[in-house]
C-alpha cells in the first residue's frame, strides 16, 4: 500500500516540478510528462504480469520498489543535465 501510494503521489510531484523547471517552453513540459504518465500507467501493469507468469509472483513482486526507485533515480538525472543545460546556456548568453 505504501509504494502504491508513493508511486501515484509521484505523478503530481513529476508534474509540479517539470513545470517549474520547463516554465520557458511553455505547455511541452506538462505534455511529455503525462504521456509519460499515461505510458508508464498503461505497461507496467502488462510488463510486471508477463514478468510474473515468467519467473513466479514471488519473485516478480520485490521489483516494484526497484522500478519506483529506477524512476527516481533517472528523474534526479535528468533534472542535474536539466541544470547543466541551463548553466551551460547562461554562460553562452554572458559571453555574448
Amino acid at each position: 500500500m505504501l509504494l502504491s501510494g508513493s508511486g501515484a503521489s509521484l505523478g503530481a510531484i513529476l508534474l509540479s516540478l517539470s513545470s517549474a523547471a520547463w516554465a520557458s517552453i511553455g505547455s511541452c513540459a506538462l505534455i511529455g510528462a503525462m504521456i509519460a504518465v499515461g505510458l508508464a500507467i498503461l505497461s507496467m501493469p502488462i510488463l510486471l504480469g508477463w514478468l510474473a507468469d515468467r519467473v513466479g509472483l514471488r519473485f516478480a513482486h520485490p521489483l516494484v520498489p526497484g522500478l519506483v526507485l529506477g524512476g527516481l533515480a533517472l528523474f534526479i538525472a535528468s533534472h542535474q543535465l536539466q541544470r547543466r543545460l541551463v548553466r551551460r546556456t547562461d554562460s553562452l548568453a554572458a559571453a555574448k
